[in-house]
């Protein structure tokens, strides 16, 4: 099925080949009013367009019911099916959002290392071995200190933490050693 608007190029395509203008629609099956047509739509809705792309670069972040809303107080006033048309027609879209970056001033920002035990790192791994065996640790290490690593099967919360007042009080006992 070819258009209207088609058919009309084709008549006078025809036309400028040497037919005459009943000859050309009577070869491409068309009424000679159809082929005179001048199409309105365009020369109505071309204000309509013009504002709608000034009023788009206004506000880059409305789409087009929004921008509806803003001719209609401007005094064009149309179905959101037409707006919707006229912007596919303008070749207007909105911009991709970009997600926001978070402030990182808010976040608190880990305290640097002063002292020995001052600041811990610990974390949980879990791997098997090549005959099926599971292996739980739990890595701690302190602050310029070597790491010490235990077995974490069956560890909790409260575990963890008397994990690491173990390793304190024998990084403990080990300085008072030294110093004495």
């Amino acid at each position: 099925m070819v258009s209207s608007q088609a058919r009309r190029e084709a008549a006078a395509l025809a036309i400028e080949r040497g037919h005459s203008e009943r000859q050309a629609c009577e070869l491409l099956d068309i009424s000679r009013s159809a082929l005179r047509y001048r199409p309105v739509r365009a020369e109505r809705d071309a204000p309509m367009i013009d504002a709608m792309r000034r009023l788009a670069q206004q506000y880059p972040r409305y789409g087009y019911r929004r921008i509806r809303i803003f001719l209609q107080r401007e005094g064009f006033t149309m179905s959101w099916q037409r707006a919707h048309r006229l912007w596919q027609i303008a070749g207007l879209q909105l911009p991709l959002r970009r997600p926001r970056r978070r402030v990182a001033a808010s976040r608190p920002r880990p305290a640097p290392a002063y002292a020995p035990n001052s600041v811990w790192a610990y974390d949980f791994i879990f791997d098997a071995c090549a005959n099926g065996q599971q292996l739980n640790l739990y890595p701690a290490v302190g602050a310029r200190e070597t790491s010490h690593h235990f077995d974490a099967s069956g560890i909790c919360g409260p575990c963890c933490i008397t994990k690491k007042v173990l390793l304190r009080s024998r990084r403990d006992r080990l300085e008072t050693r030294a110093n004495a």
